[in-house]
């Protein structure tokens, strides 16, 4: 079982208190009584262990190693943090609303919400620091990066309506004004058609031929033709571009950012972190049970199982390309062998 994001569920955090509670219980306590049979608290807990045991045992592990890492005064921090988080979207959504959204997110409480923002928050707080990064990494992070762009548009579903914006513009007319009185996007047009400041991934949102259409341009500049995109025409002004730091100077965001996307595309970058962690704090799993858990962070066996796992991939591949081929050659061989005999009829017949 190699590590994914499964490991990290919602339903792990859910089942916490539950399995705790049911482990700690005596035997003899009753979970549920009927006429000639009953569940014990033991019961119980030796079916969820079974079902979520490795789920549960396994978030539990790693919110301890991540508290250990951050230290008291973050945790405490990350927790604030969480319930301000919270309070923030009961007010933005009303609490109908914010039952709603857990829904939405297949979240069962909010104090699973809860327990979820503070261990990923605990995640990117402890992990980033054991996560190795080249030279070379970040020197490509540099050659991509993209500084923020300040972006306006307007969007009309005529391209003669786009050419006559142009012309206004070109003559003079305020940009902003234009947008709030042509514009067909509700959400910027009463902005002044303003998309705000965006960073590369907020770029890498619009459609291709929007960027294409706005790359080039300058602080002030305008497109000179109408852009045409899935939902029209666009006239695109870009109102601002941040300058480029020098690589020394961005050294140190580059760092975070490669370290955070690593930890999100590469599911070995984490292995290998929580790994560090695992062997800084000789973390041992007394169950047996249970302690499979410690391979899912092994990288040997982890690189191990994902090898033997594209071999059979590939393998069944193979075989099920052979099978069809095999049924063509098949079908094939039926038809010609149909074919000869429906000539040989014929020619009976002609005969005769």
């Amino acid at each position: 079982m190699t590590i994914t994001k499964h490991h990290l569920a919602v339903t792990g955090l859910t089942l916490l208190s539950a399995l705790s509670l049911a482990a700690c219980q005596s035997n003899e306590e009753k979970v549920v009584t009927g006429k000639d049979f009953e569940i014990t608290q033991q019961d119980f807990y030796n079916q969820m262990k079974k079902q979520s045991g490795e789920s549960v045992l396994n978030q539990m592990l790693l919110t301890e190693l991540f508290k250990k890492e951050v230290g008291d005064d973050k945790y405490k921090e990350i927790e604030k943090n969480a319930e301000t988080t919270i309070a923030s979207s009961k007010s933005s959504f009303g609490e109908e609303g914010f039952q709603q959204l857990l829904q939405q997110m297949s979240i069962g409480s909010e104090d699973a919400y809860r327990q979820n923002l503070i261990f990923y928050s605990l995640m990117n707080e402890a992990m980033p620091k054991y996560v190795d990064v080249t030279e070379d990494e970040l020197k490509k992070a540099y050659e991509d990066y993209q500084p923020n762009v300040e972006v306006s548009h307007i969007l009309v579903k005529d391209e003669n309506k786009a050419k006559e914006l142009i012309k206004e513009l070109d003559n003079g007319k305020d940009f902003a004004t234009l947008a709030k009185e042509n514009s067909e996007d509700p959400q910027t047009k009463d902005k002044g058609g303003s998309l705000g400041s965006l960073d590369a991934d907020g770029v890498a949102q619009l459609e291709q031929a929007f960027q294409d259409g706005m790359k080039d341009l300058k602080a002030g500049e305008y497109t000179k033709t109408p852009v045409k995109t899935s939902y029209g025409y666009h006239i695109i002004k870009v109102t601002k571009r941040d300058e480029k730091k020098s690589y020394n100077d961005m050294k140190d965001e580059l760092t975070k950012q490669v370290k955070d996307n690593k930890l999100k595309s590469d599911s070995m970058t984490l292995v290998k972190a929580v790994h560090k962690l695992i062997e800084k704090y000789d973390v041992k799993i007394n169950d047996n049970d249970l302690k499979a858990i410690l391979d899912d962070y092994d990288p040997e066996k982890v690189e191990k199982k994902q090898k033997e796992a594209e071999e059979s991939s590939k393998k069944a591949e193979e075989s099920s390309k052979k099978a069809a081929e095999s049924e063509s050659s098949s079908a094939s061989s039926t038809s010609e062998s149909s074919a000869t005999s429906e000539q040989a009829s014929s020619s009976s017949e002609s005969s005769k």
